[in-house]
């Protein structure tokens, strides 16, 4: 198992800088090990789709997830 340390966010900035990012979802986890990082599912992930900015892909034949 693991070793866990919590951590504290002192900041987060925008870097003017515009990149790919992916919300990885893991079945029946809201939190996982992504390369022994312990993350977490993220709700702010869909911010810019929401406002219009943003687009939703399926990637490597991911299965398409949607609540409405």
């Amino acid at each position: 198992k693991p070793a866990v340390a919590a951590d504290i966010v002192l900041s987060v900035c925008a870097t003017g800088k515009s990149s790919r990012v992916y919300d990885l979802m893991v079945d029946d986890a809201e939190e996982f090990f992504a390369s022994g990082v312990l993350v977490h599912n993220c709700r702010y992930a869909l911010a810019p789709i929401i406002r219009g900015r943003g687009s939703v892909s399926v990637v490597g034949g991911a299965r398409r997830k949607f609540n409405r």
